[in-house]
């Protein structure tokens, strides 16, 4: 059985007895611009129930037809759908006076120009928000001991978190800016580079960003500890807590909004 694709919050234009030219320019040019489409009415009574019905967030009223009953119409919807655009086309040579009780945000006078028509429907259309891609958890766990590391990748990956290893500090930073880890785990004492030094070098990056939430694991004690702490570091001493790193690590996706793969990433990410 296929799944059915989700529907998206389409806004309607209502457009209501405009020339059959304009009327064609207006449904190859509203899709452009997002989620909208147009609906059509011919009369007074069809734009008045089409305007209930759909609640447009614009109507382009054209009341050449029959001026006094398509004004009547949009005093009407004015005052059902306040928050309603309208737009009100009125024939050459006559004042814009004649929709003042209707308050149209834009009065065009006929012949329409399309560039003219173009930039007033733009401007009343409200923003149409962009989909935005999560930002998924990825995580740096450099360790020189990779029994830990391992450990770590068991335990991060059936979460939901992307995993990337690192066995000495200057392949952490390598596989920092590779992998553009949002998360890190560092180890205090690594080869080529300490896991203090890994940690200025990610907190200055800017490109890719510096990791949302860095992590300290060490066996050691004293004054370097409580620096560590005083520079902001969640610290999680050797031999570790898992439970307390995973609380700590999913805290921390939550606070920054980082997303987790569903299903789990099973594979073996690495650096």
């Amino acid at each position: 059985m296929v799944a059915e694709a989700p529907m998206k919050d389409v806004k309607k234009i209502l457009v209501a007895s405009l020339d059959p030219e304009v009327t064609a320019y207006l449904l190859n040019f509203v899709p452009l611009l997002g989620s909208f489409e147009v609906a059509l009415a011919a009369s007074p009574m069809e734009t008045m129930a089409k305007a209930n019905a759909f609640e447009p967030v614009l109507l382009i009223c054209d009341v050449s037809p029959s001026i006094q009953a398509y004004t009547d119409t949009l005093v009407q919807i004015r005052t059902s759908h306040p928050k309603l655009s309208v737009v009100g086309i009125i024939p050459e040579d006559t004042s814009p006076d004649i929709l003042r009780a209707a308050k149209p945000d834009e009065t065009l006078a006929k012949p329409i120009n399309s560039s003219q028509l173009s930039k007033v429907v733009k401007a009343l259309l409200p923003t149409v928000q962009k989909e935005t891609k999560p930002e998924y958890a990825r995580m740096l766990v450099a360790d020189d001991e990779s029994g830990v590391s391992e450990i770590l990748a068991d335990l991060f990956k059936p979460l939901g978190i992307e995993v990337h290893l690192a066995a000495d500090g200057q392949e952490a930073v390598d596989t920092f800016k590779e992998k553009i880890c949002n998360l890190a785990i560092l180890d205090l004492t690594m080869p080529i580079l300490k896991g203090t030094e890994v940690a200025k070098i990610l907190e200055a990056s800017e490109n890719p960003p510096k990791p949302k939430f860095v992590v300290i694991v060490t066996a050691a004690l004293g004054e370097r500890i409580n620096e560590l702490k005083r520079r902001g570091y969640p610290i999680v001493p050797k031999p570790m807590d898992l439970e307390v790193l995973e609380k700590c690590v999913l805290d921390a996706c939550e606070k920054y909004h980082l997303a987790l793969h569903t299903p789990p990433v099973d594979q073996n990410i690495d650096g």
